[in-house]
């Protein structure tokens, strides 16, 4: 639970999904892009780009086509001179072969374009308010938290009440998945159960097969493999316990070789940040 809460306020098994690549086409307007804005796909699984683009905005439009071998997330963030600003951004997801068009300003965002994202929209509405109660209530955090409220008063409050929020979408998910188990938007929305990866593993075998084997399963899959991989990790890692860090060589903040052995006999603290985190970069 701490994990989690420092991750989001601070900083997205295999199943043989079957790959459909194709051109993915991303058009509409969001209102505060500026002049300038950086468009990105993240693999569901690694959470690094796969793709991403840099582009001129005028009246707040966006027009992008990216050739994808797999789905992934769309990210569109405002350029401030030459930096994300991640209060300005949209996410969407990425579909292989699919074209969406949208409209929006903040956390309001409207979908179209393809049967798909028509289809998605109706399936949004129906997770909408538990979903904006989760995001409400993670900005009131991030405010409190700059303007010097404890942490651990903070975490104490994310403990009481997140839990909560999260089974409210978690019951909107599942209520939407088990009516439509033929539907594609199914497979797209069992994102949102992400912190909860076998519950999201049992409910996507209760998916028709035509919808895991869509493109859009990649979604989840990603997921599920990148929890699977995390689960080995911790595992190789409980047997190194006790034993000698790997020694690294990394760059110091005044570009010369540091290697993490110059520094034994010391206590050390190791920070990891991910070049791919916007929370991490800001």
């Amino acid at each position: 639970m701490k994990k989690l809460f420092f991750a989001v306020i601070t900083g997205m098994m295999a199943l043989g999904a079957m790959t459909q690549g194709g051109k993915f086409t991303a058009t509409g307007a969001f209102k505060g892009l500026g002049d300038s804005a950086i468009v990105v796909v993240v693999d569901p699984m690694t959470q690094k780009p796969v793709t991403q683009q840099t582009i001129a905005v005028t009246d707040d439009k966006v027009d992008v086509t990216f050739d994808l071998k797999q789905a992934g997330t769309m990210f569109v963030a405002r350029l401030d001179n030459g930096r994300p600003d991640y209060n300005v951004m949209l996410s969407i997801p990425a579909i292989p072969g699919e074209n969406v068009v949208f409209s929006g300003e903040g956390y309001d965002l409207t979908l179209g374009g393809s049967q798909l994202y028509e289809d998605l929209e109706v399936a949004r509405k129906t997770i909408e308010q538990p979903k904006n109660a989760i995001g409400e209530f993670m900005n009131s955090l991030q405010m409190q938290m700059a303007m010097g409220v404890p942490q651990d008063q903070l975490m104490k409050k994310y403990e009481e009440e997140y839990p909560v929020l999260y089974k409210a979408l978690t019951d909107a998910v599942l209520s939407y998945v088990e009516a439509n188990p033929d539907k594609t938007t199914s497979a797209i929305l069992l994102s949102e159960l992400e912190q909860d990866t076998e519950l999201m593993e049992a409910t996507a075998a209760k998916l028709s097969k035509d919808v895991q084997e869509s493109a859009a399963a990649d979604l989840y899959k990603g997921i599920l493999a990148a929890a699977k991989k995390e689960r080995e990790e911790e595992a190789r890692q409980e047997g190194l316990a006790g034993n000698p860090a790997p020694d690294f060589t990394l760059m110091d903040i005044n570009g010369k070789p540091l290697a993490l052995s110059s520094l034994r006999g010391k206590w050390v603290v190791i920070d990891f940040w991910g070049s791919w985190c916007g929370w991490c970069i800001k």
